[in-house]
């Protein structure tokens, strides 16, 4: 059933939720045994990883899988809880988080965590609430729960998103003093897909182009330019692009998009993420932005076709090769 991060929504729905909904022994018996292992995992398959179903179907699979559940009287745990949260927002569901912070405490008597939090913020971040972010940052600390870097991620996007871009780009200055180098991959990647999901191409160069690093080759001296951003953030403003595209195809932002392929950094894992999101952008209908996808698989599978494993091997690492 998962094939290179990839979940077959009708093997799931044949082998897996129709089993649960219709009391299968055997199935239930395993779930029972181990719980919190099997039941976070199970919800986790109704997100990104089942790329061959949209966004609604996914929503309709995930909601009939947490009612078995619920109907099973499976123990529940804060780990399967926040994977619901996480699994909403894969699917773009705009769901209303003080409702799901109701839920989770008074219906469900669980107790939240720093993860539960970081979900819901992250919900309202994607509305550009800012007063909103404030408040469940106070309600964290009458939780007694202290928030990390993630809030920064969400008020840079959430700053951006607004059209506010000098407190955008002031606070992700701030966070480098505060927490390290390390962080900037996370909030570029805030800024870069908020002016995504305003359609604001000049900004969306200007902010790409801050999030260039050099890298040494191998083959050669030369360095290239490389974004010091996680590939999947780049899969992700590719994904906002397209939805923002007039015709729907993403024609127009071939261009930058081709730009941030080329510069992406292929750490482990890249050609299986890829893999899928070629199949997601299929599934959504956006042909044209899953065909410049193919193409870069295409060049991977060049690669091996040819047997030059030393040259693939280098095209996965990110390296970009001089003749």
């Amino acid at each position: 059933m998962i094939r290179n991060l990839r979940v077959n929504g009708e093997i799931f729905l044949r082998d897996v939720l129709s089993r649960i909904e219709n009391k299968d022994r055997e199935m239930i018996s395993v779930l029972r045994r181990s719980p919190s292992r099997y039941i976070p995992l199970l919800i986790s398959m109704c997100g990104y990883s089942m790329s061959d179903v949209t966004n609604d179907g996914r929503m309709l699979i995930l909601n009939r899988l947490w009612n078995a559940i619920l109907e099973n009287e499976f123990p529940l745990d804060i780990n399967s809880f926040n994977c619901r949260l996480s699994a909403f927002i894969e699917n773009e569901y705009e769901f209303d988080a003080w409702e799901m912070l109701n839920e989770a405490e008074v219906k469900l008597n669980l107790s939240v965590d720093i993860s539960t939090f970081n979900r819901l913020i992250q919900r309202l971040s994607l509305g550009g609430n800012i007063n909103a972010i404030k408040a469940m940052i106070y309600e964290m600390g009458r939780h007694g729960v202290m928030f990390d870097s993630f809030v920064n991620f969400s008020l840079v996007y959430c700053f951006a998103l607004r059209g506010n871009y000098e407190k955008a780009d002031a606070l992700v200055k701030q966070s480098a003093e505060k927490y390290g180098d390390e962080i900037l991959p996370r909030v570029y990647s805030a800024n870069i897909r908020a002016a995504a999901t305003r359609g604001d191409v000049d900004r969306l160069a200007k902010v790409l182009r801050t999030a260039i690093i050099f890298r040494p080759g191998i083959t050669t001296t030369k360095e290239r330019y490389a974004l010091n951003i996680p590939y999947e953030s780049v899969f992700e403003t590719i994904w906002i692009l397209s939805k923002k595209s007039i015709d729907g195809g993403g024609r127009e932002h071939e261009t930058i998009c081709t730009q941030m392929l080329e510069h992406t950094i292929r750490r482990s894992g890249f050609f299986k993420y890829l893999y899928r999101e070629v199949e997601r952008h299929i599934c959504h209908r956006r042909y044209y932005s899953a065909a410049m996808l193919l193409e870069e698989v295409k060049r991977v599978r060049d690669c091996l076709a040819n047997q030059d494993r030393t040259r693939m091997h280098l095209y996965v690492l990110g390296f970009t090769f001089v003749y």
